[in-house]
């Protein structure tokens, strides 16, 4: 199949598919996790997590327009900077008022969380809708290089703490960038704590499939594949020449 993220385009093959009325045959690693129990499937688990919310990031940041990348902390003068369930949920009542009180109908976000070693949390992320007057000039306490390049999103530091943010130039380059925020020490945490590995808006774009079929022709090279499934970006104009 062919599916679109933005203006871009991935062709993916499938070595398999499951049909409806099938029972699944168990692989020799279903099978090894069974007999070994919940420790081989935890780490089965945290693995698959990683993937898919690699693969989710990557498709939200394209599929939709960002303006500005940021990056938030928790002041522990002002919030508790360990518990994140609260601060999410708390994050989604600020925007919501945040698009109501400063005129910012449609303020949207996708926010990645990361941890600090003594196990306080920050957040990375893509931001869009921003009302202009919701950004200010940091002060000169702030280095010049910070200055020069991001600004003070206000409202958010008087809830939660310091927030940066920069206009995005290359989308592409950000959708690659923010999924390394998705290590395996992150996800060994959060699916541990049972935390999502990332937030955002809801009603965002998704990646749209325009074509399935057969696969007419091979790519010479594929930029990914393992025993399951094969991946390659292509031009638009060069989908009729790899599917049928």
């Amino acid at each position: 199949m062919v599916k679109r993220y933005g203006d871009r385009y991935k062709l993916i093959f499938m070595n398999s598919k499951r049909i409806p009325g099938y029972e699944e045959v168990l692989d020799e690693w279903e099978l090894f996790c069974r007999k070994h129990g919940r420790k081989i499937k935890g780490l089965e688990k945290m693995e698959n997590s990683i993937s898919r919310s690699k693969s989710r990031i990557y498709e939200i940041a394209m599929c939709n327009e960002w303006s500005h990348f940021m990056t938030g902390t928790l002041d522990s003068t002002k919030y508790d900077r360990y518990n994140l369930p609260v601060f999410q949920k708390d994050l989604s009542i600020f925007i919501r008022n945040q698009r109501r009180d400063a005129k910012a109908p449609d303020l949207k976000y996708l926010i990645i969380p990361e941890q600090h070693k003594d196990g306080a949390w920050h957040f990375h992320g893509l931001l869009n809708g921003l009302n202009p007057k919701m950004l200010y000039e940091f002060g000169p306490n702030v280095p010049e290089k910070i200055r020069s390049r991001y600004r003070n999103y206000l409202a958010y530091s008087k809830r939660f703490g310091y927030c940066s943010v920069g206009e995005i130039k290359n989308k592409e380059a950000v959708a690659a960038y923010i999924t390394k925020y998705i290590t395996k020490e992150m996800a060994k945490t959060n699916v541990g704590l049972e935390n999502n590995l990332y937030y955002c808006s809801k009603g965002l774009n998704r990646a749209e499939k325009i074509k399935q079929g057969k696969l007419l022709t091979s790519p010479e090279r594929w930029d990914f594949e393992n025993e399951y499934v094969k991946v390659k970006w292509i031009k638009k104009e060069d989908i009729d020449k790899y599917i049928i």
